[in-house]
């Protein structure tokens, strides 16, 4: 990837273009770099093979499916899996278990709903939906900015009636309603 001798360093240029299609950071822009021959690349790596270790080889194909478990009453020192680059896990509380996928094998394919799921104002608690809950909406231009892009095109705003009337959350979002709100470091809402 580095090397100037390499017969594939054209897929790693150190200078490349930046395409921000509008937009304003440079990590929200496509990076313009050549797309890569798969022949060609695996054709540079296969000289190189007979240089990895047996590990490196093992690490680099294809394994059983692990799945990951917490035991709080495990605490042991898991070993690097890199040494020298990375440490091992001081207190490690994990399990590792071969995971056998699922078969579908004798299963019937239910295409659907399952009988009895309710729908529309007959939907469960909890699981609110647009047809249960009493509302008005409004396709316009509202002055949506999100990642300090101003929306080009229409929004669609609801406004829900009443739902959540007496509920102190309510009332801490209206003080908000057209004052900028910082979350995190980087991010800004304008909630108008």
């Amino acid at each position: 990837m580095t090397s100037q001798s390499s017969e594939i360093i054209d897929f790693y240029p150190r200078e490349f273009e930046l395409d921000k299609a509008g937009k304003k950071q440079d990590w929200e822009a496509v990076v313009k770099i050549p797309f890569i021959d798969e022949k060609r690349l695996l054709s540079a790596m296969a000289t190189k093979e007979q240089n990895l270790t047996e590990e490196e080889k093992a690490r680099n194909s294809f394994g059983v499916t692990l799945k990951f478990s917490h035991d709080p009453a495990m605490d042991f020192e898991y070993p690097s899996s890199y040494v020298g680059i990375f440490p091992p896990i001081q207190h490690c509380s994990c399990v590792v278990n071969i995971f056998e996928l699922p078969t579908i094998e004798g299963l019937e394919i239910l295409v659907g709903l399952c009988d009895g799921a309710k729908l529309g104002k007959d939907a469960l608690a909890g699981f609110p939906s647009l047809r249960t809950i009493p509302h008005t909406a409004q396709l316009g231009f509202h002055g949506v900015n999100v990642f300090q892009m101003d929306s080009r095109n229409d929004t669609m705003v609801l406004t829900l009636l009443d739902v959540f009337d007496g509920d102190s959350r309510v009332a801490a979002a209206k003080e908000r309603i057209g004052k900028r709100a910082f979350v995190g470091r980087l991010q800004q809402l304008n909630l108008r």
